[in-house]
Parts: structure tokens; C-alpha cells; sequence
């Protein structure tokens, strides 16, 4: 058995609450279309003004910049060469051990 409050023919439709609700979604889509444009137009001015600095930057600081990028690639180089070292080391250390190791059980 239905109750009176869920059975469809007992619910009414006011025809004045679609026509309220249209309004107040037209004013929240201007005032979300407007706050869209607003920040379309922050982030162009931003990109600009970036755009603008990027190419302030004169051919002898591009030259600078690029020697210390190089010189600072070649000190990783460096720095990477003396580790693998150390890891080879490191590395044939351990096998020389394993050999010993296994020797030993053999002999045992």
C-alpha cells in the first residue's frame, strides 16, 4: 500500500516555479561567462608580459647562460664518471668475495 504523499497524481506542478528558476540560472550564467572572460583576460595580459621579458634578454646573457649549462653539465659528468667508478669497485669487490665464499664451501 502507496502513501497519499508518494502517489503521482497527488503531485502538483506550479507552473510559476520553472519560469523563477529560469532567472536565476540566466543571472548565474552571465555572472560565470563574465568571470570566465575576466580571467581569459588576467591570463593574456600574464602570457604578454612573460612573452615580452623572454626576448628582453640580450645574445650576451643568452651566451652566458649557455657556457654555465655547459659548465655545469660537464661537472655532472664528472661527478656520474666517479661514482660508476666507485660502483665498479664496489662491484668486483663483491664478486672477488662470492669467488672466496664459494671456494670455501667447495673445499668444505
Amino acid at each position: 500500500m502507496q502513501s497519499e504523499m508518494t502517489r503521482p497524481e497527488l503531485i502538483r506542478f506550479h507552473p510559476g516555479d520553472g519560469s523563477r528558476m529560469k532567472k536565476i540560472g540566466g543571472r548565474n550564467q552571465v555572472a560565470i561567462l563574465t568571470g570566465l572572460g575576466m580571467t581569459m583576460t588576467i591570463g593574456l595580459v600574464v602570457y604578454s608580459r612573460l612573452w615580452t621579458i623572454d626576448y628582453r634578454i640580450s645574445s650576451d646573457e643568452t651566451e652566458l647562460i649557455r657556457r654555465q649549462f655547459d659548465l655545469a653539465n660537464r661537472e655532472a659528468m664528472d661527478e656520474s664518471a666517479y661514482w660508476r667508478g666507485r660502483y665498479d669497485a664496489e662491484v668486483e669487490k663483491v664478486n672477488s668475495c662470492q669467488k672466496e665464499l664459494l671456494q670455501n664451501k667447495k673445499r668444505d
